[in-house]
This record gives C-alpha cells, structure tokens and sequence, in this order.
C-alpha cells in the first residue's frame, strides 16, 4: 500500500489541477460570450485530442448576422512552464478543407497558462466565394487545429440539431439566392466571327465566355431584390476592344435600373482587362435576363462592331 502512496498523491494532485483549470476555463469562456453578445451562436465541443502533460479546453461562437467567428481557448501546462503567444498556431478549419488563420487575438498570460481570444473570417462555402464574392453560410461543423511547440491538437465543434435548424430557418441566406450562367447560340455566334474575319472559335462554360480572343468571366446573382453582375474582360485579341458602361442595359420583364455608378469607358489592347462589378434593382424574382450587346465593341480601321452577334442571355442555374 505503501508503494502505491506517491501515485495515488500524483494523481490527487492532477485531479485538483484539472478541476480548478476547467473552473478558470468555464469563468473566461461565459466572460467572452458575456462581452461579445453579437456573437449569438455557440458551438458545442464534441471531441478534443488528449495530449500528455496539457489541459485544453475550447469555445467556438459564431455571428448570424456575418458569420465572424470567435474562438476561446484555455491552455494550461500541468507542470510550470511559461506559454506565450509566439509559441502558438492555431487555424479554423471548415468541414470541405478551408483553413483561416485568425484576424486577431487577445491573450492573457499567466505562467504555465494561457488564454487566447481570436476572430476569424471563414470562407464557409468555396464555390459560392468563387461565384458571388460571399462567404456562405455557416456549417453545422469546425474543427480548430492548435500546434504548441512540438504538440498538435484538434477540438472539433458541432452545433446541437435545435440550433442548427433555427438558424438554416431564420438567418441563412444561401437558399435564398439565385444564380445565372450565360446563355448563348454558338452556330450563330461562329457564323458572326467569320464574317469579322476572326477566328469562329467559340466556348461557353457556366461562367465563362471565349470569344474571338476574348475572354469573359461573367458571374450573376439575385439576392433579394437586387440583380449583382461580376465582370472580368481579357483582350487577347490583335484588336482593341471598347467596353462602354453607359450602353449596359439589362432587361429581364422590363429594363433593370442600375444601383451602381458607372464608371468611364475603357479602351483594351492587347492583354489588358476590365474588372467591375454591377448592381441593378429587380423588384420581383426573375428566371432569365439579357445583357444588351452594346457593351462591348471590336475596333477595326473601318470603324466599330459588336464582340456579340446578339444580346447575351442568362438563365436560373443552380449553384
């Protein structure tokens, strides 16, 4: 029995330790939550990594309105060794792979402990960034990476069922937005580009165009009331290529009005681009919509003319 004494003292001890540290843990996570009360969605922590020698605990909240993260985190070493911020990394990991690092952080440091307070941005949905430039809706589940000198560990967190289905309810806006991919006649489009004296090469993709050395990537969406138009116009052509922001009309059921100042028309050769985003008031749900074909025009030394035969349609996709 003797023998036993020091380990049943060691465990005591580690016992006493891990119970003042989860109650110096729950005191900073309900003070965060308390001073961040626009972070209105906690995470519950499913699992963590058990490392030797570590106490961690973690706390994830989220904004409904944003969808800025911010994550708590309690570290403790069991033997009294000095933590500091510069020993730290820690990432946010989405359930489809995206990692964000934090966009900044608080830590309070206190010998062998730590307490870390850090925001993060996460692109919740890639292929809709891709598309719209927005970062999603937040995901049921995060997983958060922590590597401390030589230790790596991960906290993963998941919402309860009852949170998750409230807010897909009342504040998701992915099901509420509607996508469009270009619609074009290729047959035609060629037959056009022959009778310019330039190449009939013509590819169309979702959000795509290849043109007579031209490319277009076109990206639209309809959120609320409002029509977005996303536009990158490459010059690869041996001809310049005017785009004229006052000729850009978009008709759906009745001409679009325009929500966005427009900017000066642009002059391409060869290599060069446009870049800029467009915003039109659509006050009803549309399925399709046509960009007039004046936007856009080849210059010759006999004068102007179109890149597009007709005025470009678009219709209803899903993302």
């Amino acid at each position: 029995m003797l023998k036993l004494l020091p380990f049943l003292i060691y465990f005591l001890m580690l016992f006493s330790c891990t119970v003042r540290y989860e109650e110096q843990a729950n005191t900073f996570f309900s003070g965060q939550k308390g001073e961040h009360s626009d972070f209105d969605i906690c995470y519950t922590l499913k699992s963590k990594d058990s490392v030797k020698g570590l106490f961690i605990k973690g706390q994830l909240l989220a904004s409904s309105d944003d969808g800025k993260m911010m994550a708590g985190l309690f570290l403790a070493y069991n033997e009294e060794k000095s933590i500091t911020s510069e020993d730290i990394e820690i990432t946010l990991q989405t359930p489809e792979g995206n990692f964000s690092d934090p966009l900044n952080d608080s830590a309070i440091t206190s010998g062998n402990i730590q307490k870390l307070r850090l925001q993060f941005q996460p692109t919740h949905n890639r292929k809709l960034f891709m598309k719209t430039g927005l970062k999603g809706d937040l995901n049921k589940s995060y997983t958060l990476s922590l590597k401390l000198r030589s230790i790596t560990a991960a906290l993963h967190f998941e919402l309860a069922d009852t949170v998750w289905e409230n807010y897909r309810q009342h504040h998701a806006l992915e099901p509420h937005i509607r996508f469009f991919k270009p619609r074009l006649d290729k047959q035609v489009q060629q037959a056009y580009q022959e009778q310019l004296g330039k190449s009939d090469f013509v590819y169309v993709d979702e959000n795509e165009l290849a043109l007579a050395g031209v490319n277009l990537q076109l990206h639209a969406y309809l959120w609320r009331d409002t029509l977005h138009l996303k536009f990158k116009i490459v010059n690869h052509s041996d001809n310049e290529l005017q785009v004229l922001p006052e000729k850009l009309q978009v008709t759906a059921n009745a001409a679009l009005s325009l929500t966005t100042a427009l900017s000066g028309n642009h002059t391409l050769r060869k290599s060069q681009r446009f870049i800029e985003n467009y915003s039109f008031y659509c006050p009803v749900p549309v399925d399709s919509f046509r960009i007039s074909k004046k936007f856009i025009e080849f210059s010759f030394t006999s004068g102007q003319t179109y890149l597009l035969k007709k005025d470009l349609g678009f219709l209803s996709a899903p993302l």
